[in-house]
């Protein structure tokens, strides 16, 4: 179970690594959901998405995102409520502090 658990953590490291990565490409540290799903399906825009990176189903990840901000709440914040979908990150930490805190 220990291993099972490990695994899960590192998988959501690595989501929050893929969404720093993707916000310093298109230069969005707040959006929403719609937002990050409109530019999955745009040819022409920065970055790519965590949900295609890791073949996340799309009905799945807000639950997924909720999670890690749980876990993560220095990292990420996120609003669910109604017809919200707000994923807030911090300009001030890069995706290289994402790593250092998977190296740990």
């Amino acid at each position: 179970m220990l291993i099972l658990d490990s695994l899960k953590l590192r998988q959501k490291d690595g989501i929050l690594y893929a969404l720093y990565m993707w916000a310093e490409a298109t230069g969005r540290y707040t959006f929403t959901l719609g937002q990050m799903a409109a530019a999955r399906g745009n040819a022409e825009a920065k970055g790519v998405d965590p949900v295609s990176i890791f073949g996340i189903n799309p009905d799945r990840f807000k639950d997924i995102l909720q999670d890690i901000s749980l876990q993560f709440d220095k990292y990420i914040r996120t609003t669910f409520v109604a017809d919200l979908d707000n994923v807030q990150l911090f300009p001030e930490y890069k995706s290289l502090d994402i790593l250092d805190l998977i190296a740990k």
